[in-house]
């Protein structure tokens, strides 16, 4: 079940935040908006109503103020609105979509009497009774026993396809925050990995993101489209970065911006290790260790080099993500055993641990995790 949050973000910070992770906790999937404390403009505005038309719950959080009424929300508040449209919506499904209200009891305060009577006006006509709380902890306790009401409601995290993006080009300040921007307000997908690295001005982004089946999602996406999108925005705000001065290091805007999307049906997930290595800086060392993992049939999904803790002059650190394009054997500690077998004998290892990670195909994801250390040398 989508459950929308509605509260004023500053005002209700950690409650909103206890809320969001109970949602999600339990199965559920939350909706919310953290960038917008104040509604200015249509782009946001839409943002809002599109998120709003994903819903399949609302949940009211209020406690002192309702907010600035603003034009561009009809001269209503951002709660009012929030919670009027989804009315709006219910009525036009004739549906009795869930709509809960939570209200923090005020110590030694008077909260606003509009706000209150527009709570108690809307709850009476659809027969629902604000539940109080006094804190987070006892937030978190109540709403976890209504959500009890829904636990046939929860959501399945199969998805239809994936979507893969890359990003070549120059690197700046808000790059990752434009990409995250576009994936999530314009098409509502969740990003499901990241990897980012620059150096010399230089950027390179891979991201994989999915959609959480919300109602009304597409049941494929057009790549050409999405590549066009993010082309347009991206060029749009490095334009803008220029003039307020964030590029990084070297970046030039003479270099144009590459961006590939590739859209393919969700692959088998893989069993995959985790590797963080302790070694001497020296020439080929990262060559050697490569080397052996290639032998082993291990591919490196994702790797970095990093200058490692001060108490180890000379060193770095090397973290992996690997897997096993044979499968590997079925049995968890002899694919541990081989892996640190493989490792522990190359000159210059100082240290490693290794972290197996299993991903099962089940109708909910689950990860069971399993950590084995071995420390080698000093």
């Amino acid at each position: 079940m989508k459950i929308f949050v509605s509260s004023r973000i500053r005002e209700l910070y950690i409650e909103r935040k206890t809320v969001i992770e109970a949602i999600h906790f339990a199965g559920h999937t939350p909706i919310y908006i953290e960038t917008e404390p104040i509604v200015t403009d249509e782009r946001a505005r839409d943002t809002m109503i599109a998120l709003l038309s994903d819903a399949d719950a609302f949940l009211s959080l209020y406690y002192l103020s309702e907010g600035r009424r603003t034009p561009v929300l009809n001269g209503k508040t951002p709660i009012e609105f929030e919670l009027d449209r989804f009315l709006d919506k219910r009525r036009e499904l004739q549906n009795d979509a869930p709509i809960l209200m939570f209200r923090r009891v005020p110590e030694d305060v008077n909260p606003s009497h509009a706000m209150v009577h527009y709570f108690e006006d809307i709850g009476k006509s659809i027969g629902v009774k604000p539940i109080d709380f006094d804190s987070p902890d006892d937030l978190q306790a109540r709403l976890e026993d209504v959500l009890r009401r829904y636990r046939r409601k929860k959501d399945q995290t199969h998805v239809p396809y994936k979507v893969t993006i890359r990003y070549m080009g120059p690197d700046y300040l808000g790059l990752i925050g434009k990409l995250s921007e576009v994936i999530f307000t314009t098409y509502r997908l969740n990003i499901d990995y990241i990897s980012h690295s620059s150096s010399g001005g230089h950027a390179t982004v891979c991201l994989s993101c999915s959609p959480r089946l919300l109602p009304g999602s597409p049941d494929s996406m057009n790549g050409v489209e999405l590549r066009e999108v993010l082309l347009d925005e991206l060029e749009r705000d490095l334009e803008l970065a220029t003039r307020e001065r964030r590029l990084s290091g070297t970046a030039s805007v003479d270099i144009a911006p590459e961006v590939v999307v590739d859209v393919e049906p969700p692959s088998a997930l893989l069993q995959q290790f985790f590797l963080e290595i302790r070694t001497i800086d020296a020439p080929g060392q990262l060559n050697a260790i490569c080397k052996v993992l290639r032998e082993k049939q291990y591919n490196i999904d994702e790797l970095q080099l990093r200058p490692t803790q001060r108490e180890y002059p000379k060193q770095v650190t090397i973290t992996l993500w690997l897997s096993r394009l044979d499968g590997g054997p079925a049995d968890l500690q002899t694919e541990v055993n081989r892996i640190e077998a493989a490792l522990q004998y190359i000159v210059g290892i100082r240290g490693f641990s290794t972290k197996a990670v299993i991903n099962d195909e089940l109708p909910n994801i689950s990860k069971i995790a399993r950590l084995r250390k071995a420390m080698v040398g000093s």
